[in-house]
């Protein structure tokens, strides 16, 4: 199955090369050196499974490594030792030097689909697949969730990719439209008292903490104390002062421990994070209850 896939992937894209494959009952992919569409490997698939569906036979033999009609095969010289070189034909398809175990004919394996890519570092990618019913079923299961998804959002199968495209181009233009209220929100808050100094505060319900940071560093850098609360997927906390009696550092370990989470910094500058089942206001209160101590 490896071998019939990462043919069809070349046929797509012939500079593509492999850098690593892993079988295993848990799962199985194929990390390759460059990116590939996911029209493409789509289109690598369609082949694929026409390969096991023609029932091609697998034939294996032994070349040596001196034979001139070595320059047809796929095979990594450097990396063979051996006089003697296992080849393995998949019918007019695919020949390639292996000494793994072969099914007979390639219907045995029954099917084949990626069910994912994710980056692998370094410019690789891991493209994971199935096969045989275990591919079957998750190719069934994944159809089933993007009906799902198609249908809450009351698009076409054929329309859904340009509905996300257009609801992708919406949401980012929303969170700059969000990022920019919030900071000129930051500017116009005014500050409290605590104890002489004035303290900037505030609870802000947003995922997007930057426009908070912002507006931090410019409070320390005019002497002043900032502390933000952000409430997202998560909850992210910001203390920032230009007062050097204020230890940041030490006020955001302290006060976060009490809620589990941690924090760190410097002395003038310090921020840390909290699960989002934590009440937003009373980490607030516990900051502002900690800069009048």
């Amino acid at each position: 199955a490896e071998r019939i896939l990462f043919n069809a992937l070349h046929r797509q894209d012939p500079e593509i090369n492999i850098v690593k494959i892993y079988i295993g009952s848990d799962s199985k992919y194929v990390v390759v050196d460059r990116d590939m569409d996911l029209d493409k490997i789509g289109e690598a698939v369609k082949f694929a499974n026409t390969v096991i569906d023609d029932n091609h036979p697998v034939i294996k033999s032994v070349m040596s490594r001196d034979d001139p009609d070595i320059e047809r095969i796929r095979v990594k010289l450097d990396r063979i030792e051996e006089d003697e070189i296992t080849v393995v034909e998949i019918g007019d398809v695919d020949i390639a030097a292996c000494s793994g175990i072969h099914v007979m004919e390639t219907s045995e394996i029954g099917a084949i689909f990626v069910d994912r890519k994710v980056s692998a570092g370094k410019g690789q990618f891991a493209i994971h697949f199935r096969i045989g019913e275990d591919a079957r079923k998750a190719s069934m299961d994944l159809a089933n969730t993007c009906l799902r998804i198609i249908e809450d959002l009351g698009s076409k199968p054929e329309d859904v990719v340009k509905t996300v495209a257009n609801m992708k181009l919406e949401l980012e233009a929303y969170r700059k439209q969000l990022k920019e209220a919030l900071a000129t929100s930051l500017k116009c808050l005014a500050p409290i008292d605590i104890g002489g100094r004035r303290v900037f505060a505030s609870v802000l319900q947003t995922n997007d903490k930057v426009p908070a940071v912002d507006s931090a560093e410019a409070h320390r850098k005019e002497g002043d104390i900032a502390a933000f609360v952000c409430k997202g997927q998560n909850i992210s906390v910001i203390l920032a002062s230009g007062d050097e009696n204020v230890d940041c550092k030490t006020i955001i370990s302290d006060v976060l421990a009490q809620f589990g989470g941690r924090g760190g910094g410097k002395k003038d500058f310090a921020q840390g994070g909290l699960a989002a089942t934590v009440d937003e206001n009373e980490v607030m209160k516990a900051l502002l209850e900690r800069l009048s101590a």
